[in-house]
């Protein structure tokens, strides 16, 4: 995970992934979630957090759809989330 974070562009980007944010107006980029490609047509919805301060505006929401569509147009199949029971609501 670290490495991922230190390294997004090569850990991300480099490899057919993609980084999204999200802006609420008056509190600027709010939150970010990367598309992890880890096969042929196949990608991880990863690194996902909206800050505490914009949750209830729908700003995961916002950002969730456009992760979805941000995959497809980079040729998903298979879009997959792994969860972590330490992650925050």
């Amino acid at each position: 995970d670290r490495d991922v974070l230190e390294n997004p562009r090569a850990r991300i980007i480099d490899r057919g992934g993609d980084i999204l944010f999200v802006e609420a107006a008056g509190l600027g980029i709010v939150g970010a979630c990367a598309l992890q490609k880890t096969g042929e047509g196949q990608f991880e919805l990863t690194k996902m957090g909206v800050l505490e301060s914009a949750r209830g505006r729908k700003a995961g929401e916002f950002l969730l759809h456009a992760v979805i569509a941000r995959a497809r147009a980079l040729g998903a199949e298979r879009l997959y989330l792994l969860s972590n029971s330490k992650s925050a609501a």
